[in-house]
Order: structure tokens, then sequence, then C-alpha cells
């Protein structure tokens, strides 16, 4: 479980670091950079508002200007010489007007801007030309256009007009009502105009109002010094405040751009709002996070899915190896988690039943040598016995000179002391050849002249344990049935060698050897077909005394022998320990 603890640790550390960081980082970076974006658009879109709204004002002023100095300037000062008659009586004033408007149609002040043409005299009175228009003469003359036109005469000044002054309550056009002014003063004659005033309104009120509907971020203006003549009546007030406190008072609002007409007080005022600004991409980067801490979200969600169903049952895998390679093989894990890991939950399962069924057939197998030990003890048939009886009759073959009945006594005793004695004596390969001369001697006996048999055994290997009558019954298997129906004498070999950490004892003969369909069976079955029982014991008592660690190969064919080949590990006796 601290295992569990530590990987978890771990894994939300790495995953803070290496996932949630960056998502973070980048995150951050690109709303910097996009409001930055943002905010270098706004600056220059502002800008090109400002532009078209200045460029039209601008155009709108000079064509005002220049009209009006054409008016009252061109044609040999005529306007000038038509006003200069005073007093004047009221028909020549109605004659002077009409003079008056032919002269300022035929100057071409067909502009649809255009309200009115004012000339204000010296007397108090006034000539009104397009007089759609009407303006109040004491309220016009009390205008700043009008006394700033007045203190620089000869020079077109512009302002505008306040539009409480008219009759009506909008003009043509708009609400905003613009004058270019001009006062005429020459050293050579004193002039009956007091000065002139040509009244018009501007397509910039309108592209202000269209870009104010297009543009709900930003608040437009028109404006004039420090008063505000058109633009969004909503932050109208802002506005003014602004204008009068230069800058110095932003509201609620976060930067603001003023562009002035040339040579006039008329201007372009934008108000900025950068929450309003960016209102849109709050909204998108407010999406784009909770889209984000959804996915985390989610992905926790999994991640703890994923400790549920493969970390912990990997945790408890773990803790179930620990056991069994402790020697605990009773422990059993419940499946569980993804396919792979039941698969190898039910893996564990099953080496672990596996070991507990090698466990109990290890010791089966032991049982089994013991009650094998065990039988072979029953079956002695009281070996004193035996023993004092085959000696009696050696001593009494001794006595009456018949040595190949004293040898043959002689040779038996030896084997059964060997078969009669102690299973938990020490059993050497010296032992095991003792027994097998002794037992080729008696069959030479039996059989005179019928087989040889040849040793080749090394010293190094006498010292080495082997399991008791290993070799004899090989040795009884061949001359009871290599040579069974040979008519000249057999030969069988017998060796033995050393090989790293095997013993390997080879058995050989040149008899008829053994029949294919015959050796087939005994490999198939694992010697347990065999027809020859010495053969199929020296298997058993092989793998009851070196379990996996023996083996046993048969190679022959009819007429050429057969080569028997016993491989087991080497066990020496401690020196001195050989019988």
């Amino acid at each position: 479980m601290l295992r569990k603890r530590g990987l978890k640790s771990a894994y939300y550390a790495w995953f803070l670091l290496l996932v949630v960081l960056p998502i973070v980082l980048i995150f951050s970076a690109a709303t910097v950079a996009l409001l930055n974006r943002e905010m270098d658009d706004a600056s220059e879109t502002i800008h090109t508002v400002h532009y078209s709204v200045a460029s039209v004002l601008e155009a709108e002023v000079r064509e005002a200007s220049l009209g009006l100095a054409h008016f009252l300037l061109g044609g040999d000062q005529e306007a000038l010489a038509i006003v200069e008659q005073l007093p004047a009586t009221q028909l020549e004033r109605y004659n002077n007007t009409n003079q008056l408007q032919k002269k300022f149609e035929f100057f071409a002040f067909q502009d649809k801007n255009i309200e009115a043409l004012h000339l204000y005299l010296t007397d108090g009175t006034h000539y009104g030309l397009t007089a759609e228009l009407a303006l109040p003469e004491e309220a016009a003359r009390e205008e700043q256009c009008y006394h700033r036109a007045l203190e620089t005469p000869n020079r077109i000044v512009t302002g505008s007009v306040n539009k409480n002054l008219l009759h009506y309550a909008t003009t043509h056009h708009g609400d905003v009502l613009l004058c270019a002014a001009m006062s005429v003063q020459e050293s050579r004659r004193d002039t009956a105009l007091s000065a002139a005033c040509l009244y018009y309104s501007t397509s910039a009120e309108d592209l202000i109002s269209q870009y104010n509907e297009s543009m709900p971020a930003s608040h437009h203006f028109l404006v004039e010094g420090d008063r505000v003549l058109a633009g969004d009546p909503n932050a109208a007030g802002d506005a003014a405040r602004l204008l009068k406190s230069k800058g110095g008072v932003l509201g609620e609002y976060d930067w603001y751009s003023l562009t002035t007409i040339p040579h006039t007080e008329l201007g372009v005022l934008t108000l900025v709002s950068n929450r309003q600004l960016f209102a849109s991409h709050y909204s998108v980067l407010a999406g784009i996070l909770l889209a984000i801490l959804i996915m985390l979200v989610l992905f926790v969600l999994y991640t703890r899915l994923f400790f549920h169903r493969i970390i912990q049952p990997l945790d408890e895998l773990s803790s179930g190896m620990d056991r069994l390679q402790a020697g605990d093989f009773s422990h059993r894990l419940q499946p569980k988690g993804h396919a792979e890991l039941r698969r190898l939950e039910e893996n564990f399962n099953e080496t672990c039943e596996r070991m507990e069924s090698l466990m109990a057939e290890n010791q089966a197998r032991e049982n089994e040598k013991y009650q094998e030990e065990l039988k072979a003890l029953q079956s002695e048939i009281n070996p004193h016995f035996l023993l004092n009886t085959v000696n009696t009759i050696r001593f009494m073959a001794e006595l009456a000179h018949y040595d190949s009945i004293r040898d043959m006594a002689a040779s038996l005793m030896e084997i059964l002391r060997c078969v009669l004695r102690n299973p938990n004596d020490r059993y050497t390969l010296a032992d095991e050849l003792r027994l097998l001369r002794s037992y080729v001697s008696i069959m030479e006996l039996r059989r005179p002249g019928g087989f040889t048999v040849r040793y080749d055994v090394p010293l190094d290997c006498l010292g080495c344990r082997v399991p008791k009558l290993l070799l004899q019954p090989l040795v009884e298997n061949a001359i009871q049935h290599a040579f069974a129906e040979a008519e000249e004498a057999g030969e069988i070999a017998v060796s033995a060698r050393v090989e790293e950490d095997r013993l390997v004892l080879q058995v050989c003969d040149n008899g008829a050897g053994i029949p294919p369909e015959k050796l087939a069976a005994w490999q198939k079955a694992g010697g347990a077909a065999s027809g020859s029982i010495g053969m199929a014991n020296v298997k058993r008592r092989l793998e009851l005394n070196c379990g996996d660690e023996h083996a046993m190969d048969i190679r022959s064919a009819p007429g050429e022998g057969t080569q028997i080949t016993l491989t087991l590990p080497v066990n020496y006796l401690p020196e001195g320990g050989a019988h």
C-alpha cells in the first residue's frame, strides 16, 4: 500500500509538472497574445475610424471655408459692394437679397450640407440666404464663432453653433450645425459687413453614429474644444468630463483617442473600455478554460479508474509475488481489472496451484521412494538365514573340492550382501561394479564361452554415489536377450566418465538389438511400457533418486547391438567413504 501511495504521489506530481503546468502556461501565453493582438487591432481600427471621420470633416470645413471666401472676395467683391448700400429701403433690401442669392448660386454652393448663409451688417440688420434655416439674429451675434471672426478679420474661422438657437429642433441633416465665419476689413474704405456666417451640417455626424452602432465596445464623439457635439448619448457625460479634465478623468474607461482637425477646435474622440472590448474574447476564453477544466476533471476521474483497474491489481500481484517468493503457495488473487491483468492474475493462481501440486508430488515421490525401500527390506526374508545357508553351501563345496560351486556360492554371497545392505548406507559406483562382477562370474559359470564383459571405469568415477542395482539389470538384459540366439560369443562393454557435473554410464553390446516398434513404444511411454522389467526398474529408480536431473538414452538397431547411456548428477562421497 505504501508503494501504491508513493506511485500515486509521483504520478500526480509529474502530471502537474508535465501536463497541468504546460497547459496553464500555454493558455496564459495564448491569452496574453490574443489580448495584445486584439488591443493592436482595436487601436488600428480606431485609428481608421478617426482618419475616416477627420477626412470627411476636414474636407467639409475646407469646402465651406473656400466657398465663403470666394463668395465675399471673388468677382471684384461684388457681394461686399451690394451690402455697402446703407441705409437701404425695404425694396432695396429685397433687390439686394435677390442679387446676393444669384451670386450665391453662381458660386455653386450646391452642397446638400449647406443650411444657410447670413450676412450680418453693421447697422444691426442681416441678409439671410437659403432661408430654410432661421436663426435669431441677436443670438447668432452672441456665438463664439461670430466673435472670433471679428477678432481675426480677413480670415476664415470654423466652429459650431448651439443647436438650441434654432427655431426648429434639428437641421435638415442632423443635430450638429457648423459655422464658417469671416469678417472683411480694408484699409481703403470701411465696409458695412460686420461678418458673414455660412452654416452647414456635417456627414461626420452620420459616420460617428454608424461607427457607434457597429462598434459597441468603443464610443465615438464629434467634439469641439471641451464640448461634445455628437456621439453616443449614454457616454456623452463621460466624454465631456474627460475633455474638461484634459484627459485626467477616464471614469469606467481604460483609454481614449483624440484627433483634432488642423486650424480648428473640432475633433474626433473615442472612449474605450477593455472590459467591453474583450467581452467576446473573455467569453471564448472562459469557454476554453471551462473545457480545459472539464478535460482535467475527466482525466483525474480516468486516473482514479486507472489506479483502481490497473495499479491496484498490480500492487496486489506484487504482494502475491512476495508471498510466493517467501514460500507461501496457498495465496490466491481475485482476478480483476483489465483483461491483460486478469490473465496475469489467473496465471499467478495457476502458478501457485502448480507449485503446490509439484510440492505434493515431490512429497509423494519421497514417500514412494521410502515405501520401495521398505518393500525391499520386507522382501529380504531373513537375510542372515540366506547368507548363512549360502555360506554353508560354499563350505561344503570346498570340502568336496567342487570349485565351481564354491565360486558361485561366493559370488552369490557378494550379491546378497549388496542387495541386503541397509538403504541408508552409502552406495558407490565401486560397490555397483563389485556386485556386477559377482553377477557376471555366476552367469559365466551358467553360460561358459557365451559372452565377455569389458570394463572401462576411471578411478575418479569409483567414489560417485549411485542407486543400487543400476548397471546389473542392464547387463542381465543384454546377456539374456542380446545373445540368446547368437552363434558366437558376444561382448558387453561397461564404461563410465565424468563430464562437467554429470556422471555418464554406458552399457553397450553387439547383440541382436531391440526391434524398432518395441523401442518406439518404450520411448513413447517413458520406459513404463517396456517389456523389460529390469530397464523399467532402472528408469524408475533414477526418477526417484535424481528427479529431472537424470537421463536414460537407448539407441539400438536390429543386428547392430544396443547402447544404453545413463546420465545423473555427480555426487562424490567424502575421502575414505567408498566401500
